[in-house]
């Protein structure tokens, strides 16, 4: 989707950390998270100062952070079919085997506004809902029959009681608090996005592009760094990756 208008922020550069990333997330407190090369996930404050850290090697490598809460800090290994729930220190919470939840094929994961968390099972096309208690407590129809052709989906989030599953080829399929499929969004995204009233923020060709899901319109902003392979805003702070590190920024309008 094209944009139709274009807008300029103010950035002023706070702190360059220099590391090796490959994952970057953020909570609505302002702080971020990030996977360096060696599958360390650190927590970084709004200033970019290293708060805590957590690794397990023993659970292969974590490829996705998910710390919509930030008590209940998610971080997802693929490979093995495992979750790990974080406190706000990235102490240990609790640990998921999915497989021996009942999830053959776990290919995504998100949190849930009601402390529980989504996973995408690959094997039957479902979302389902895994409580505390290490339960599936609510799971969805084939999501195909609905949508009536093959996805694979790269990215899921929940933002405001609905879920969004990222097809780079498909769009976004949307699904309501019951995992009732509810409509398709016409945006091709990889690397996933951001949600925030009801706007969806995205990387494409190194700018920031802002779809208004009510407008049904594109806008675009730039960022303040070449070859940036994630970003996220939060709390008046712009984070971005790139290969040289870990950047953080204010901004203003």
């Amino acid at each position: 989707m094209e944009p139709v208008s274009s807008f300029v922020l103010t950035y002023v550069l706070m702190i360059v950390i220099k590391i090796s990333g490959v994952f970057l997330t953020s909570d609505n407190q302002g702080n971020a998270y990030l996977i360096s090369s060696d599958n360390v996930i650190g927590k970084y404050d709004s200033d970019g100062q290293l708060e805590n850290t957590y690794s397990n090697k023993l659970s292969g490598t974590p490829t996705f952070v998910d710390a919509a809460n930030p008590q209940k800090v998610l971080v997802f290994y693929k490979d093995f079919g495992v979750v790990k729930m974080l406190d706000n220190k990235l102490a240990l919470l609790a640990s998921f085997d999915l497989h021996k939840i009942g999830i053959q094929k776990p290919s995504l994961i998100c949190s849930s506004a009601d402390g529980n968390f989504w996973v995408y099972d690959e094997a039957d096309f479902k979302l389902k809902k895994v409580d505390d208690n290490q339960k599936i407590i609510k799971q969805s129809d084939d999501v195909t029959v609905w949508i009536r052709h093959s996805i694979n989906p790269d990215f899921m989030t929940e933002y405001n009681n609905f879920i969004y599953l990222s097809d780079p080829q498909g769009g976004i399929y949307s699904f309501d608090q019951y995992a009732n499929f509810y409509s398709i969004i016409p945006l091709n995204i990889t690397n996933g996005f951001q949600v925030y009233s009801d706007q969806f923020f995205y990387l494409e060709n190194n700018e920031v592009m802002i779809f208004d899901l009510k407008q049904q319109q594109v806008q675009l902003t730039h960022l303040p760094v070449a070859n940036v392979k994630q970003f996220r805003f939060e709390a008046n702070r712009l984070f971005v990756l790139t290969a040289d590190g870990l950047s953080v920024y204010t901004f203003s309008s």
